[in-house]
């Protein structure tokens, strides 16, 4: 599994504790009630694993002396990994809907 996990360019352990962080981030989060909100927190959770998989190595490229804290490093950006997924994501719908318009706002303009 291992391979395969670095074939992708992640280590496994930085997904667990992504999984990890997400997950408690979740419980302290949103309420799942439903089925449907049970499906969407595993995914929201899954996507907060895949960011710590890709972004902590990036941390630490940027901070190499972090690197004794590496597994501390993944744990918190899984916590925060969901935000950094909702945000995108979020960006992206209000880019596509008018680019423009989203352009302007962004150097100071009104809307």
């Amino acid at each position: 599994m291992e391979d395969f996990l670095a074939k992708l360019g992640v280590k496994g352990i930085h997904l667990l504790t992504g999984l990890l962080g997400s997950s408690i981030a979740l419980l302290y989060g949103n309420k799942v009630k439903t089925w449907r909100d049970k499906v969407k927190a595993i995914l929201i959770v899954l996507s907060g694993a895949t960011v710590t998989g890709y972004v902590t190595p990036l941390v630490l490229l940027y901070k190499p002396n972090w690197i004794d804290a590496e597994y501390s490093i993944a744990f918190v950006v899984g916590i925060f990994g969901m935000s950094i997924i909702k945000d995108v994501f979020q960006f992206l719908y209000d880019f596509g809907k008018n680019p423009m318009e989203y352009l302007r706002m962004l150097r100071g303009g009104k809307k």
